[in-house]
Parts: structure tokens; sequence; C-alpha cells
């Protein structure tokens, strides 16, 4: 399934909307702006430092510069979860971006996605999770206050529990 997944959401953003995907560097021959330490490694084969780049979106912004109104990028990742039983965690996550567009259109987009990679990989657009999530009625548009108030309700910004760790 992760195979049928992966395969159809790279053809839902070519497809569906005409996205162009790209692929951008993950080592950069400068390091980033932000002000986190950067990795450094040496590649032999060119015999130059390179650094592990920070800000992704740098590149994609060059994009729009340079008149690529509409793209995408998937991005295989995978890594290990420090839980009680460790977890190798695999997943792809896929960017897209376009120019002159709202977040309205953007979310209404997202959707379609949704619906249709279920339709292709699962046959189905209900999902079985807990509760149960039917893909062709629409998504709950909420502010950050209206989710907490709706899936947590009696919990405040002061209540500790809800806040973000420090």
């Amino acid at each position: 399934m992760r195979d049928r997944l992966d395969e159809f959401s790279e053809r839902t953003t070519d497809s569906l909307a005409g996205f162009l995907e790209v692929e951008t560097p993950i080592d950069a021959p400068h390091p980033g702006r932000a002000s986190a330490k950067p990795f450094t490694t040496h590649h032999n084969a060119l015999d130059m430092e390179l650094f592990l780049r920070i800000a992704p979106e740098l590149y994609l912004k060059r994009l729009v510069v340079g008149g690529f109104g509409r793209y995408s990028r998937s991005i295989a990742t995978s890594g290990t979860r420090a839980s009680l039983h460790a977890t190798t965690l695999n997943y792809t996550m896929i960017e897209f971006y376009e120019a002159y567009r709202d977040y309205r259109y953007m979310m209404d987009l997202t959707e379609q996605m949704f619906r249709e990679t279920a339709k292709a990989v699962l046959a189905t657009q209900r999902c079985s999770t807990r509760p149960y999530h039917h893909l062709a009625q629409p998504f709950d548009r909420l502010t950050i206050t209206q989710s907490i108030h709706k899936y947590q309700p009696g919990a405040s910004a002061t209540n500790s529990s809800t806040t973000a760790p420090s």
C-alpha cells in the first residue's frame, strides 16, 4: 500500500493540479542564514565543504522569482521516535506552492488531494481513525482557538497540558 500511496501522491500533484515536481539539494555550498550552528561535511569527489540546508524553502522561493508559479516536491523522510518502544518512522512529505493564490484555495486543493488519494489507494473515502472520518464531507475550517474549544473542551492557554513545552 505504501508504494501505491507514494506513486499516487506524485501523480496527484502532476495531473490533478498541473504542478511541476522539482527536487532541491539537501546540501548547500554555503551555510544558511539561520542562527543554528550548521552541520558540515566534506564532499570527497568534489573536494569541497558542504553544509546541511537549514531553510529548505529558499530554493523554492527562487523558482517563483524565476517564473515557475506552480510546483511541488516530495521528500522521503525516515527517523526514529524516542519513546517507550523505539519506532522507525518512514513517511513522505509533499510540499506544493502556487503563486498568487490564497490559503482558502490551498485548503480546497488539499482536501481534493486527500479525497482523490483515498479513492485511489484505499478505494474508499472513509478513514478508519478514531473517530471515523469521511473525506467526502467538507473538512472543518477552524481557527486554533476554535479547534482547542472543539477538541479539548475545558482547556485553556494557561493550562500546562495544552501549552507547548518550553
